[in-house]
């Protein structure tokens, strides 16, 4: 069986030509075509995954805030029992992001969970749970953690309170920065902050493969300070949100 292609430049490497025809019989297609896949499937695996170079949280070597009076839980006792007891409703929240900031920098649209719980009633801590979906917050290992109140800001969206997660103790504590309105409910939503880490506070070395191994690294309270409020003056990268859900 022959088949007749009109003349085509880039065959011309792997098909004999003349003025008027190419011919090409089985063979030389079937192996025209195989070619053609394997470049395909190698352009596919050589081509580096486009993975986000901004870091999602703000990284210490060792944590911030040690002080009692600072941190959420606190340690409670009344006529009624005692406990631990704080600002953030213990329970399912979902952290939903916005597809892009107004110089749009890309974030992920999918949203992840976090389940927050208390530690024990009498050495007070959240356990942060994050997770891809709601099945993962049973299976997910816990990291502990507190609440930091830093005051008063002016956003976009008007006055807010500055909120930092100081998440786990060693080898340091991971901050991630939130605002929300003034309420005394536990469940009121968050604005999550963007992380729009200062090239010198940036840590990196070679990546490893498709692996990035950049992070943003502050190591002094003040400069945490500083950079959680300049945050907060960029439109929020989404939100995070308590989920009621009857079942539970």
């Amino acid at each position: 069986m022959k088949m007749r292609f009109a003349h085509s430049e880039p065959l011309q490497a792997l098909i004999a030509s003349n003025e008027d025809s190419v011919i090409l019989d089985d063979m030389n297609l079937n192996s025209f075509f195989k070619l053609w896949v394997v470049f395909a499937i190698l352009a596919v695996l050589l081509t580096p995954f486009k993975l986000s170079a901004q870091p999602s949280s703000v990284h210490a070597d060792l944590p911030l805030w040690t002080n009692s009076e600072d941190l959420w839980p606190r340690s409670f006792s009344d006529d009624d029992g005692f406990g631990c007891s704080g600002p953030v409703k213990f329970g399912e929240w979902k952290r939903t992001y916005y597809p892009q900031t107004e110089e749009g920098d890309a974030y992920t649209t999918d949203p992840d969970w976090l389940k927050i719980h208390n530690y024990g009633v009498f050495h007070c801590a959240y356990g942060f749970r994050w997770s891809y979906d709601l099945e993962g917050l049973e299976t997910e290992t816990a990291k502990l953690g507190h609440m930091v109140e830093l005051g008063f800001v002016d956003t976009e969206n008007g006055k807010r309170k500055l909120w930092a997660m100081q998440i786990g103790f060693s080898p340091g504590s991971d901050y991630i920065f939130l605002t929300r309105l003034e309420s005394s409910e536990p469940d009121t939503p968050f604005d999550v902050l963007d992380m729009k880490c200062p090239k010198k506070y940036i840590r990196k070395t070679e990546n490893i493969d498709i692996f990035l191994t950049d992070y943003c690294s502050i190591n002094d309270k003040r400069s945490m300070r500083r950079f959680a409020k300049r945050m907060a003056k960029r439109p929020p990268t989404g939100k995070l949100e308590y989920i009621e859900r009857p079942d539970k």
